[in-house]
C-alpha cells in the first residue's frame, strides 16, 4: 500500500532567490570612489580612507563600469591590479563592491562571490546590510557547490535574523548535496524547534523536503518525526495526509492500529486513495463498526474514489445498514451486561467500541476506563480509544494525558491523535487549528 506521494522527491528544492537579486535589490549600494580631485570638492568622500594606490588602480575601471556596453575582457583584466592595490578597509569595501558590479556585468558568479566576501571582510557595511550579504554569499557558494562555505555564510545570516527565501532550508540542502541525509534531517528538526520556540512560522517546503529525504532513504523514524512536525506546524489536509501515510507505510501495524489511523485520516481529509477507504471498511468491519463504515463509504463515494457499483462497497453498505438496524434492538441489552460488575472484558470492549462507533462518547469513555482496570486488556488499544472518546467530547487536556500513556506501536498513533486533539481544541483562527474535519 503505497500512499505517500513519492514525486515530492523529484522536484528541485533549490528554490532560492538569486544572489544577484539580493544585491541588486538594495543589499549592496554602489560605492563611489573618491579620486584626488573629487576628494577636494566632496567633504563626504574625504571621510573615506582610500589609499593612493587604490585610487590609481580604480581610475581606469570607472569609465568601463559606466559604459553602456561593458567591455567584459577589460573589466576582468583590471581585477588583479585593483585587488592588489587594496591597503585599507575602505579600499576593501570599495574593491568588493566593484567586483560585485563586474561579476554582475560579466555574469561571473565566482567574481561576484569574491566581491561580496571582500565587502563582508571590510567591516564597513551598514549593520542592516550584513545579514543579507551573508545570505548572498551563502547562495553564491551553494551555486558554486562549495557547500561547507555556503553553510557557514547562511548560518551567519540566520543567526543575524535573516529569514527571507528559507535560508535554513538551503542549509539543510547543503547536507543533502553532500549525501549526509541524517545531518540534513537533523538540521531541519533543530531549526523547526527553534522557530517554534520563538513563535516564528516553520517553512512548509523545508519540512516537506526533509520528509521526502528521510522517507526515500528509509529513515522511517526520522520520516515519522518530520511528518509530525509538518502536520503540527502547517496543519492542512496535505500535511496530515503525509503524516498518516508515513506511519502506515513505515510500520507493521495490526488491523486495529490501521483502523484507528484511518479513522483519523477520515477526520482530517487525509484519505487519498480508494484502497485507503476499502481498508477502513475492511478493518472496521461493517458488522462491528457499521456507523463508521457507512460514513466512510458515503465519504468515499462523495470524493469520487469509491463507487456504489463496486461489489465490495455495495455489499459492505448493505451489511452495515442491516447491522445498524440490529444494534437498535440489541445494544441496550448488551450494554447492561457490559456495565455489570462481573462483566467480561470482551463484552466491555465490544460495547465500548460500539458506543464509540455510534458517537456515544461519554458512555464509551466510561467503559474504556473500566476495561483498563481489567486483566488481559490490550492497554494500547483501550488507551488510544479512550483518548479518542475524550477528544470527541472536547476534553482536550484529558485526551492528551491519556494518549501520552501509550507505548510501543500504539504510541505513534496516539501521538498523532493527541496532536489532532490539541489542534481541534485550539481557538478558532489559531495557527494550530486543525484542517476541516468530517463528523
Amino acid at each position: 500500500m503505497t500512499i505517500f506521494r513519492q514525486q515530492r522527491s523529484n522536484r528541485s528544492f533549490t528554490k532560492v532567490a538569486s544572489a544577484f537579486a539580493l544585491i541588486a535589490g538594495g543589499a549592496v549600494a554602489a560605492t563611489a570612489i573618491a579620486t584626488p580631485a573629487a576628494a577636494k570638492e566632496e567633504k563626504q568622500a574625504a571621510k573615506a580612507n582610500y589609499s593612493k594606490e587604490f585610487v590609481a588602480a580604480y581610475k581606469p575601471i570607472e569609465p568601463l563600469l559606466k559604459a553602456e556596453t561593458p567591455d567584459e575582457a577589460a573589466l576582468k583584466a583590471a581585477v588583479p591590479t585593483l585587488t592588489a592595490a587594496v591597503k585599507t578597509d575602505d579600499d576593501r569595501m570599495a574593491a568588493g563592491n566593484t567586483l560585485v558590479q563586474i561579476g554582475q556585468k560579466t555574469k561571473d558568479q565566482a567574481l561576484t562571490l569574491q566581491g561580496v566576501e571582500m565587502m563582508l571582510q571590510s567591516g564597513k557595511l551598514p549593520a542592516d546590510k550584513v545579514p543579507a550579504l551573508n545570505a548572498a554569499a551563502g547562495q553564491l557558494a551553494f551555486q558554486a557547490k562549495d557547500y561547507a562555505k555556503a553553510r557557514d555564510y547562511l548560518q551567519k545570516a540566520v543567526d543575524l535574523g535573516y529569514n527571507k527565501d528559507d535560508p535554513q532550508g538551503l542549509i539543510a540542502e547543503t547536507y543533502f548535496q553532500q549525501k549526509d541525509i541524517q545531518g540534513g534531517v537533523k538540521y531541519i528538526e533543530d531549526a523547526a524547534a527553534k522557530l517554534k520556540a520563538s513563535n516564528q512560522p516553520v517553512p512548509a517546503d523545508m519540512l516537506k523536503r526533509g520528509l521526502a529525504m528521510a522517507y526515500n532513504n528509509k529513515l522511517y523514524d526520522q520520516a515519522s518525526q518530520m511528518a509530525y512536525l509538518y502536520a503540527e506546524t502547517n496543519p492542512t489536509a496535505d500535511s496530515w495526509g503525509d503524516a498518516i501515510a508515513i506511519n502506515l507505510n513505515g510500520a507493521d501495524y495490526s488491523e486495529s492500529q490501521v483502523y484507528d489511523l484511518l479513522r483519523l485520516a477520515l477526520k482530517v481529509d487525509g484519505m487519498r486513495t480508494a484502497n485507503m477507504y476499502k481498508e477502513f471498511i475492511q478493518d472496521g468491519d461493517p458488522r462491528k463498526q457499521p456507523n463508521n463504515v457507512l460514513a466512510a463509504i458515503d465519504a468515499g463515494v462523495a470524493s469520487g474514489k469509491l463507487s456504489n457499483t463496486d461489489s465490495f462497497v455495495a455489499t459492505s453498505r448493505t451489511t452495515a445498514q442491516q447491522r445498524i438496524q440490529a444494534d437498535k434492538k440489541d445494544l441496550a441489552a448488551i450494554a447492561k451486561d457490559a456495565e455489570a460488575p462481573n462483566a467480561k472484558l470482551t463484552t466491555v470492549m465490544t460495547v465500548a467500541d460500539a458506543y464509540l462507533d455510534y458517537k456515544r462518547f461519554g458512555e464509551a469513555e466510561a467503559l474504556y476506563k473500566k476495561a483498563l482496570g481489567m486483566p488481559g486488556v490490550d492497554t494500547g488499544l483501550a488507551t488510544t480509544r479512550l483518548g479518542i472518546a475524550q477528544t470527541e467530547q472536547g476534553k482536550t487536556a484529558e485526551a492528551e494525558a491519556t494518549f501520552a500513556k501509550t507505548t510501543g506501536k500504539w504510541a505513534n498513533i496516539a501521538k498523532l491523535w493527541s496532536l489532532y486533539a490539541a489542534q481541534k481544541g485550539a481557538a478558532p483562527g489559531s495557527a494550530a487549528t486543525a484542517p476541516a474535519t468530517s463528523s
